[in-house]
């Protein structure tokens, strides 16, 4: 009996097959991460795209743990991508957001994460040394979940400014005792802002917000630090 069925139907089928299995085991053999906070050579090498995977986190894990697998994921996600604005920070923003809803409470009540970047590092920013000289710095919104959130801060206001001009992290256990606090959402109630320094000033910052008070602590400082230190070196600023 003359098979019918077209020749080009069949290799399509095998394609599609092939593409379900290459997918398969693509999804279940990631390649080991050896994180290194301070140095962003090539410890592994990587075989298949970032997804998704990377933001699954054990449960019961504790914050140590979480906030390790947070910087192994993230150098596996930047790793041959080093711009920050489309990729890098994008990326990360996610990961540390689904992070703290791995965690019990205060972690899981973080309502924003995510980054401002000094206004000069954006494409195509216009400004001009003139008004570098006479202005303070400006930090703009960068890629970021939660509520939407100001646009604009400068240098010196509120907790974001005051960690980028002092170049040092600031940790506020209840953000309505600390001057001028810049209120973009009103239900966050404790933050912790840590600075990404290149040269030793600020480029760009870390921003996350708890709905309850004394939300952070030196735990999450030292990690989002360890995190500070390799956005600064894996992206181009």
């Amino acid at each position: 009996m003359h098979n019918t069925y077209p020749k080009h139907n069949l290799y399509t089928l095998q394609y599609q097959f092939f593409c379900i299995i290459a997918t398969f085991f693509n999804l279940i053999t990631i390649p080991p991460i050896h994180y290194s906070p301070t140095s962003l050579q090539k410890p592994y090498q990587i075989t298949t795209m970032p997804h998704a995977d990377s933001s699954y986190f054990g449960e019961n894990a504790s914050k140590s743990d979480i906030y390790t697998q947070v910087l192994e994921q993230a150098q596996g996600l930047v790793y041959g991508q080093r711009n920050w604005v489309c990729s890098n920070f994008s990326n990360v923003a996610s990961l540390l957001w689904h992070a703290y809803a791995a965690l019990p409470s205060p972690s899981s009540s973080v309502n924003w994460a995510g980054f401002y970047i000094r206004q000069d590092k954006f494409p195509n920013a216009q400004t001009t040394e003139k008004q570098n000289q006479n202005q303070k710095q400006v930090l703009w919104l960068g890629p970021f979940q939660g509520r939407p959130a100001c646009q604009e801060i400068r240098f010196g206001k509120g907790v974001c400014g005051t960690a980028a001009e002092k170049r040092e992290t600031v940790l506020v256990g209840d953000v309505l005792s600390f001057p001028g606090h810049i209120a973009c959402d009103a239900s966050s109630r404790s933050e912790i802002v840590v600075p990404i320094l290149v040269g030793g000033e600020t480029v760009a910052i870390i921003d996350i917000d708890c709905t309850e008070p004394d939300g952070f602590d030196e735990v999450d400082r030292k990690y989002l630090e360890d995190l500070a230190k390799l956005l600064a070196e894996a992206c181009d600023w």
